[in-house]
């Protein structure tokens, strides 16, 4: 079993906070018998190490379930992995292509989708294989835990089983998941796929919102819908930088045209989409520029 979280302030490795929502610990101990948790927006994330029992276990030959009227019912979830430099292991990855002597170097260079070699693969694992380490996490939404069950094993036929008991500190109330492992051939995933992405027409689909990110400004997006009903049309920036030494004083103004940047990376899961960009700021027509900035942007179900 993976050992008691003592309290709330060592969750931020393992638990996600949406908006102002209370954060979910998971234990492994359980007090009660039936589901009280009525949290249904936030995330549950459990780090690999704290799942001992299954670090260096063959990823797809784990599944999660909840106990719903007695039964074990598959759940939507997903385990990201991460490199040992602490770097996702992306879907996809945009790398740069060549650039020639005849090229202008100004110009962004071509970035073409790869979803093999350099970026996709997890550099601590063997070859053509994805074991869980300690720094992949697993995710699942908390409104998918279930009751506890004192025989899993009854209904999960796994050669190994973690009872993990989801909290909300707030008030007590509980829920429970169960991770397993089988050596040989795992039941069915759920079928259940919360998020989705195109990647060709730059859409990003949940049950309660989408939106199409701009094909001409990075990161900024348009026609947000929220239960269908048109929220936002599209975004634009405004903003104003003032210069130091040695020129004091001086303002230059930028809007969205002045932004230029790339996707690095994706993650599609059913559980959440991981996408980061890459952005930099061009001032005075190109003769500044600032420091490129990382974003890495989490989408879950309810909120991003």
């Amino acid at each position: 079993m993976p050992k008691k979280i003592p309290d709330s302030a060592a969750l931020w490795p393992i638990v996600a906070l949406c908006m102002m929502a209370v954060g979910l610990p998971v234990q492994a101990q359980p007090s009660g018998s039936v589901k009280t948790l009525q949290h249904v927006i936030d995330p549950v994330m459990v780090s690999g190490k704290e799942l001992p029992q299954l670090v260096g276990k063959d990823i797809d030959h784990m599944r999660v379930f909840a106990f719903r009227n007695g039964k074990a019912i598959s759940i939507p979830y997903q385990i990201d992995q991460r490199d040992s430099k602490g770097c996702w292991v992306w879907d996809v990855v945009y790398r740069k292509q060549p650039v020639f002597e005849d090229e202008d170097f100004d110009e962004p260079r071509k970035r073409e989708p790869f979803t093999s070699g350099r970026g996709t693969v997890d550099d601590e694992d063997p070859l053509d294989t994805a074991l869980l380490d300690a720094n992949d996490v697993l995710v699942l939404m908390a409104e998918d835990a279930g009751d506890y069950s004192e025989a899993p094993q009854a209904d999960i036929t796994a050669s190994l089983i973690l009872s993990l008991e989801v909290s909300d500190p707030s008030n007590g109330a509980q829920g429970w998941i169960y991770v397993a492992y089988y050596p040989g051939s795992p039941p069915p995933l759920s079928k259940t796929h919360y998020m989705k992405y195109n990647a060709k027409q730059k859409t990003i689909e949940s049950p309660i919102y989408s939106f199409h990110f701009s094909d001409q400004h990075m990161a900024l997006i348009h026609n947000l819908q929220v239960n269908q009903l048109t929220i936002v049309d599209r975004i634009k920036v405004k903003g104003e930088v003032t210069l130091g030494p040695p020129f004091p004083g001086l303002k230059l103004r930028f809007d969205e045209d002045d932004i230029y940047g790339h996707t690095e990376g994706y993650i599609v899961g059913p559980v959440r989409i991981v996408k980061r960009n890459i952005a930099r700021l061009s001032l005075a027509s190109g003769l500044l520029r600032a420091p490129e900035v990382t974003c890495d942007n989490f989408y879950y179900p309810h909120h991003a």
